[in-house]
């Protein structure tokens, strides 16, 4: 039965030692194993209308990993039993970020990517992401399949593939230094603090600023699978501490990356938390006008009301599209996107990677400074001067079982009454997602990776934010 193991909205995850073992990661090795063997494969949409490059098994599969408990063992398993159906792997040598592996897939032409992470999940929690040939989240159709032969029976090869241990840092680092502006990244003159989060970003970032001589420093870079007790996502409280260094240190902007360092956010000289609504906006500012970019802009139906204003300022076409980076690919994959971004942090350019990058963000982030010489809390002042401001807040309630669709409809009833308002407008690209006539909203789903209600608003006022909020969580202890 593969009823156990199912990919969500960005691989599949389980909690170690009891989801997540090696008799099971080896089955979703035999898995993928059967999907790029399998003569269903070719008949795949990313193939056959939107023209990805197909590539048979022997141009192999590179396997990356985070620094979670054991992730180097569980991706010396997945290596092994791919090896074994005649399918040669690629490993990394080291700890790596995900886009890394990504990368990997496009610079050596294989077959597909292996990520073994949870990403910004709890520390008992690991996962396996897989990168497609065009190097971005597998699209459903692909992780669909792979579930699907999870247990059809596949013979073993008559002899073994081979296993070659790979840096896959290195070449990620050079892409990264060829992507952005050295000449200006030199001429940043603020100083700079970079949370890594114990995750495998750790060291990366910090290497390349201070190769050109930028004044940084590093928290939270050395190995703790543990992660010093705190989710490695990039979001309040858990950028506390980074905030409490940036005071400390006088220090003028602070970056943190996720776990596997595909997310990032952001703290400004106050210490004040930049969200990912901002930092999408302003890398949009950046690359229109400092870099004279033109393209659609995409991004997932929780991201606020800023790229929205600027796209309509700039006259350039925009998408919005359900949770998960996997949908803005679609995007990319069929017409071509400038920048694509959700809100968790994650924020993708297609001159780089059909995927989300944090260095690669952080470095644009840090060139915009440079080149506009404005500290982040100047910039994200600069951004409201048309249209704002905007207050966002997420909240996220633990459940003790998966949140029926069903009940989101009866929740939604319930707020109104609470409210005391009708909505100007409802939409149901994943979850429900109400918009009031003030340009406030709010959107209700369940989580894609973790057993959570996800609780997402934006209001033009602190007060409303908090209103709104405060009764939605009513709402939901009530149905």
């Amino acid at each position: 039965m593969s009823g156990d193991i199912k990919f969500g909205t960005d691989g599949w995850r389980g909690v170690i030692a009891l989801d997540f073992t090696f008799e099971n990661v080896r089955r979703v090795a035999r898995g993928v194993a059967a999907y790029i063997t399998s003569e269903e494969r070719p008949k795949l949409k990313m193939y056959s209308l939107w023209k990805a490059p197909l590539r048979s098994f022997e141009s192999g599969v590179i396997i990356g990993y985070d620094r979670r408990f054991m992730s180097d063992e569980f991706a010396k398993a997945f290596a092994e039993e791919l090896a074994k159906y005649g399918i040669p792997s690629f490993l990394s040598k080291e700890a790596v970020p995900t886009p890394a592996v990504s990368y990997g897939v496009i610079s050596r032409k294989a077959a597909l990517g292996v990520m073994i992470t949870a990403s910004h999940n709890p520390p008992k929690y690991n996962g396996v992401k897989l990168k497609p040939e065009y190097g971005g989240p597998a699209l459903p159709e692909v992780t669909s399949l792979v579930e699907k032969l999870l247990d059809v029976d596949i013979r073993p090869a008559n002899k073994p593939a081979l296993i070659e241990m790979i840096d896959l840092k290195s070449e990620y680092v050079n892409a990264l230094k060829s992507k952005v502006s050295l000449s200006k990244l030199r001429s940043f003159s603020f100083r700079i603090i970079i949370d890594a989060m114990y995750g495998s970003g750790s060291n990366l970032l910090s290497e390349i600023l201070d190769s050109l001589g930028i004044k940084v420093e590093e928290i939270h870079a050395e190995i703790n699978p543990y992660f010093g007790g705190m989710h490695p996502e990039p979001i309040p409280p858990n950028t506390d501490e980074l905030s409490k260094v940036i005071l400390d240190r006088k220090s003028d902007v602070g970056i943190v990356l996720d776990g596997d360092a595909d997310r990032i956010g952001a703290v400004d000289e106050d210490g004040i938390f930049v969200n990912p609504h901002q930092i999408f906006a302003l890398l949009m500012k950046h690359l229109i006008e400092d870099r004279g970019k033109r393209g659609k802009i995409v991004w997932t139906c929780s991201l606020g009301r800023e790229p929205e204003k600027l796209a309509q300022l700039y006259g350039v076409e925009y998408c919005i599209t359900p949770v998960g980076f996997k949908h803005v690919c679609e995007h990319i994959l069929q017409d071509g996107v400038l920048l694509g971004g959700e809100e968790s942090g994650g924020f993708g350019y297609v001159e780089h990677l059909p995927e989300r990058d944090g260095s690669m963000s952080a470095l644009l982030l840090i060139e915009m400074m440079a080149e506009r010489k404005k500290t982040m809390k100047e910039l994200v002042k600069e951004l409201y001067k048309d249209f704002g401001p905007y207050y966002y807040r997420r909240i996220d309630l633990k459940l003790d079982h998966k949140f029926p669709s069903e009940k989101l409809i009866k929740l939604m009833d319930t707020i109104h009454d609470l409210l005391r308002e009708e909505p100007a407008k409802v939409e149901d690209i994943d979850g429900i997602k109400i918009h009031f006539s003030d340009e406030s909203w709010l959107l209700i789903r369940p989580s894609g990776t973790e057993p959570l209600l996800r609780l997402y608003a934006q209001a033009p006022s602190i007060e409303r934010l908090e209103n709104i909020l405060l009764k939605a969580k009513e709402a939901v202890l009530n149905v």
